[in-house]
């Protein structure tokens, strides 16, 4: 399997560890950087480096993903508040 060069720009540290190969330009990239900082502030993120996303339970998975939506939502108050 063919992995392309990661340059410095394209690596995001989210709170002590880094994502390598991240584009900064992508809402997915983003998206997974906000849920591995969750997952880490749940203390899950040992388990996702480990063994990936694919073994956490459905109850695990469930509270990351209900988070991730009151975060979002949260960040997109605030961006209208900032342009009002």
């Amino acid at each position: 399997m063919y992995k392309r060069p990661v340059s410095p720009q394209n690596t995001l540290v989210v709170k002590n560890y880094t994502l390598r190969g991240v584009e900064m330009g992508k809402k997915q990239d983003i998206h997974d950087a906000l849920k591995f900082e969750i997952a880490n502030e749940l203390g899950l993120g040992e388990k996702v480096l480990k063994f990936g996303w694919k073994s956490l339970t459905a109850k695990e998975t469930g509270k990351i993903g209900g988070l991730v939506s009151k975060r979002k939502k949260a960040l997109q108050e605030m961006q209208q508040q900032e342009q009002m």
